[in-house]
């Protein structure tokens, strides 16, 4: 295994290449694989020439698009961070149920009273799924082939123990010798750029853009971000795929022009309206000068050493960066969201935490208040994040290195579960959305059951139902969204005009 280092992406990657080539010239030849973490695509070329039994593993990518659905869409980032953990929340399950061969999809569902079937590692690839075998939320009359394996998405491995024919040693982890050998997911950037904001201007209306693009109450209020990570150009190419033209997004860093300029060039958005500012992160009298107030989101980013290479190929460190570590750089960010905090009267608010776990329609219910983000990388943060109440009341906090290592562990262990969480957030592939109850019932109040809503889901657009974010019985706040409701099926539920259902939602068909 060989992971990946922080800063420039090319230099991590180029470290990456020196060991594989070092391990290759070992005497002795390597009969296992080799896994590396790289940040390029073009990387992975290189590393399969060197030894074919090389898988790389693009997890920073993938960090840094479920940061852009924490600004944009929490709820659906939040639970794709729950997929990726070990600790708590869902798991995805890859099952091989020889006794479901030759059902179809839907009756394959109905097998399930506790999990939910989300879709199938079918046999072959699929272009609709940027080339691998996962085939999520297929239609109802698809038929399980001999071989395919199913993917349930569960609370735990109890609940669907018994559909499996050993339940005394087997888990998704354990490797599967017999499974077909499955090749993990390119994550580069452009797996998670939104397809309609790739298309021409004269092949879509722009009110159709802003209907698939954009959040609900984004539209015209702007983004703060705050520091200059090594990542940057590919965040704000995943943010301008994901919001609506003309939207204003405010950096504020001690990153200098030259060095900005230098990560940007040759970038080209079409939806964001970049606005500079320069200067400390944690100095009061600039951050006032930031639109806080009328912020959609704010992200408080961690920032590493920028190095730079000069014309003979040397890296030099600026001095203003030195000993910027990792634990240096959460003290800086845990300085700005305190700042931020009192600018903003926020003190000790357990709301701005909640927004974490919340929906738009919460934002309207507090006034339009803005969300914190911030990030933090290293695991004493998370310590005294543990033991600090009133720091976990002004700010959601996203742990961007577990997370990474949480993805990077599952890659290694199931492949097949590392590409369904990659499909299910690429915009061009079946995807997780939160969706108004209302977007599909004329009525949205009434009583239904889970089996009910399912089946207008699915005769609606072809999605599939596979959790919900409701509101509580007195309709003043919003629950915890959840991933595969630990409910009877068949038991009716009083639902809201305020309720939304989490789906896998079919991407728009788009011109060729």
């Amino acid at each position: 295994v060989v992971l990946g280092r922080d800063g420039d992406k090319r230099h991590a990657d180029i470290d990456a290449v020196r060991i594989v080539v070092a391990l290759c010239s070992l005497k002795e030849n390597i009969s296992g694989r080799i896994l590396a973490e790289v940040q390029l695509p073009e990387v992975a070329k290189v590393l399969r020439r060197l030894h074919p039994a090389s898988e790389v593993i693009y997890a920073r990518s993938a960090t840094v698009h479920i940061l852009a659905l924490m600004a944009l869409k929490p709820v659906p980032g939040t639970c794709i961070i729950d997929l990726c953990s070990f600790s708590a929340g869902e798991e995805l399950y890859v099952l091989e149920l020889p006794q479901l061969v030759g059902k179809s999809f839907g009756e394959v569902c109905l097998t399930f009273d506790t999990g939910i079937c989300i879709g199938v590692q079918a046999n072959k690839t699929r272009k609709q799924a940027h080339n691998t075998r996962i085939h999520l939320a297929p239609s109802d009359s698809r038929k399980i082939e001999a071989g395919e394996r199913i993917l349930v998405l569960a609370k735990s491995l109890k609940d669907i123990q018994k559909f499996m024919p050993s339940t005394s040693s087997w888990h998704w982890r354990k490797p599967e010798t017999k499974v077909q050998q499955t090749q993990l997911l390119a994550g580069n950037s452009q797996l998670f750029q939104n397809p309609v904001s790739r298309r021409g201007d004269k092949e879509s209306k722009p009110e159709e853009d802003e209907v698939i693009r954009s959040p609900r109450m984004l539209q015209g209020r702007p983004l703060v971000i705050i520091g200059w990570p090594a990542d940057m150009p590919e965040l704000l190419g995943l943010l301008d795929g994901m919001i609506i033209r003309g939207t204003v997004v405010h950096v504020l860093s001690d990153a200098t022009e030259a060095k900005r300029l230098q990560h940007l060039a040759g970038l080209q958005f079409q939806n964001i309206v970049l606005q500079h500012h320069y200067g400390a992160r944690t100095a009061e009298h600039l951050l006032r000068q930031l639109p806080l107030e009328e912020a959609y989101s704010i992200l408080i980013l961690s920032q590493l050493q920028i190095k730079a290479e000069a014309t003979d190929g040397l890296e030099i460190v600026d001095d203003d960066d030195v000993g910027d570590d990792s634990i240096t750089s959460d003290a800086v960010c845990l300085t700005v969201v305190l700042v931020i905090a009192d600018i903003l009267g926020l003190k000790q608010r357990a709301d701005i935490l909640q927004h974490q776990k919340t929906g738009e329609s919460t934002r309207e219910e507090m006034g339009g208040q803005c969300k914190v983000l911030c990030e933090v990388l290293d695991a004493r943060t998370q310590q005294v994040l543990a033991r600090n109440k009133s720091l976990r009341g002004v700010a959601g906090f996203f742990r961007s290195k577990a997370l990474e290592t949480g993805l990077f562990t599952m890659a290694m262990s199931e492949p097949a579960v590392f590409n369904a969480l990659m499909v299910m957030m690429s915009p061009a592939c079946p995807n997780l959305e939160v969706v108004p109850l209302r977007t599909f019932l004329k009525k949205a109040e009434g009583v239904y059951s889970f089996w009910d809503l399912n089946r207008i889901v699915r005769d609606c657009d072809k999605s599939l139902l596979v959790g919900w974010h409701r509101t509580s019985q007195d309709g003043e706040h919003k629950l915890v969204p959840e991933l595969a409701p630990n409910v009877d099926k068949n038991k009716e539920l009083r639902w809201t005009p305020h309720d939304d259902l989490i789906i896998i939602k079919k991407p728009p068909k788009t011109k060729s």
